[in-house]
């Protein structure tokens, strides 16, 4: 499983992610946590400035790796 969080998303905080991460590896669950340095929530929606709310907010350069990792995640686990 790839998760990719943005490390300053307010709605789910790095904690809520790691005890995430520890619930899932107790599950014996293969994890890929990416984590998004400066990316808030809604990292991978370019609209999502235009939301207004705070902690929402387009990040570019996270959108652009957070697809590179799902695409070698993909070629990794569909072949």
């Amino acid at each position: 499983m790839l998760v990719c969080h943005g490390a300053a998303d307010p709605m789910v905080s790095m904690e809520t992610a790691q005890e995430f991460e520890a619930a899932l590896a107790a599950s014996k669950v293969d994890l890929q946590p990416y984590i998004c340095s400066g990316a808030k929530h809604g990292f991978t929606n370019p609209a999502a400035d235009r939301a207004g709310i705070g902690g929402v907010g387009y990040n570019r350069l996270a959108d652009e790796r957070s697809w590179a990792a799902m695409l070698r995640f993909f070629e990794e686990t569909l072949h």
